[in-house]
């Protein structure tokens, strides 16, 4: 696959969480906008509201994973590396405890 746009990856990723999310039943509503940190809202079982941070790359690092700030938080990394166009991306997520734990060297 060739390079998707800086512009475009982050939406990219943000439309691949959306869709893995879908084919698993569950409803994810895209936020737009680039000064906030949600990117899909979802409600579970129970009305709990979860918000989702979607974060896309192409390359060798993550780009601008600023952390998870509260628990009802998780952040999905949506990882394009060496994928062909009828590749699915790889999908990595994390909670405020993974969030935590790597950065306090445990992963």
């Amino acid at each position: 696959m060739g390079k998707i746009d800086r512009d475009m990856l982050s939406i990219a990723g943000e439309f691949a969480v959306a869709s893995e999310l879908g084919r698993r039943n569950i409803y994810a509503q895209p936020t737009f906008g680039h000064l906030k940190r949600t990117d899909l809202l979802i409600l579970d079982k129970t009305g709990n509201l979860l918000r989702i941070e979607a974060k896309g790359k192409q390359g060798s690092q993550w780009p601008n994973c600023k952390g998870i700030s509260s628990p009802n938080s998780i952040m999905v990394l949506v990882d394009y590396a060496d994928k062909g166009n009828m590749e699915r991306p790889d999908f990595h997520v994390l909670t405020l405890d993974d969030w935590l734990s790597e950065k306090q060297g445990n992963y």
